[in-house]
């Protein structure tokens, strides 16, 4: 399928969702709890098999061989696999040797006097190291805020927005810098790391603002 034709099955496909999470919101608000878990259960009993009709209803208007596109994706996908996947690993391993060390300790300690003027709690810090560097840690790290401090708390609400706000800057940078030609990323990560470090500091004046 063409770059146009799997823009319209992409396009069509989250169309669905948000008029299935639209009609799930309505009817939550009616007070109908039991809406969420039947338009859930559609979801996944439809999605999918609507996607695969749609993309072979497409195939066939196209004119297009499937099994030769579907060859074709895969060895692309691949390609993209093993172009990613050392950088995937590095900062994986890394990840894993910090958290192990207590480095990300030591670094909450040092870093503990300057996330008080830019308004952010204490309790998020760790959030705030992890946040770059892995999205899976970073939840991790919001779940203990929040079984911690309480979710209603100012620590819990601010970690949530965090969440929300930041972005797995050094992976995504990692991971694009792994296909480009020119691999000097200094201007990049500087930009973006200032991008997390302002999307942090806004999470904490708004949660104030309207809490």
């Amino acid at each position: 399928v063409d770059k146009g034709g799997a823009g319209l099955i992409t396009a069509l496909c989250h169309t669905c969702a948000g008029l299935v999470r639209v009609g799930m919101l309505f009817r939550v608000g009616a007070g109908s709890i039991k809406a969420v878990d039947g338009g859930k259960a559609l979801m996944r009993g439809y999605a999918v098999p609507c996607i695969l009709a749609g993309i072979m209803l497409l195939a066939i208007v196209k004119e297009t061989d499937l099994c030769t596109a579907f060859a074709r994706g895969v060895r692309r996908g691949l390609e993209t696999v093993m172009a990613i996947f050392p950088v995937v690993l590095l900062m994986t391993v890394g990840l894993r040797m910090l958290e192990a060390s207590g480095a990300i300790d030591i670094l909450c300690g040092l870093l503990r006097p300057c996330v008080r003027l830019i308004g952010l709690p204490a309790e998020c810090l760790p959030l705030a190291l992890l946040r770059p560097f892995s999205g899976s840690g970073a939840v991790g790290a919001a779940m203990g805020i929040m079984e911690s401090c309480g979710v209603d708390s100012y620590p819990g609400m601010t970690a949530a927005v965090m969440l929300g706000a930041g972005e797995t800057t050094f992976y995504v940078i990692g991971l694009y810098a792994s296909k480009m030609e020119k691999r000097d990323i200094k201007k990049i990560a500087a930009a973006a790391l200032a991008g997390d470090i302002a999307a942090f500091a806004a999470s904490a004046f708004f949660v104030r603002l309207f809490m």
